[in-house]
């Protein structure tokens, strides 16, 4: 089984894996990552429902 190299990220409190680029040739992607995974995530997502995690869907919030 094929893995990727993987990078341990937060957001305002929002842990998630993005996928970390070896090469200008070579990219990785987030098919073999545990969710969530992203590239980027904008500085303004916010958990909907904190108590329910991941699970509770998102929002976006105010840019301060």
């Amino acid at each position: 089984m094929m893995t990727s190299y993987l990078v341990k990220k937060q957001v305002n409190g929002i842990n998630y894996f993005s996928p970390q680029d070896i090469s200008p040739e070579e990219y990785e992607l987030c098919w073999s990552a545990k969710l969530p995974c992203a590239f980027e995530l904008e500085d303004n997502i916010q958990l909907r429902d904190p108590n329910r995690g991941i699970k509770g869907g998102f929002r976006k919030g105010k840019r301060e």
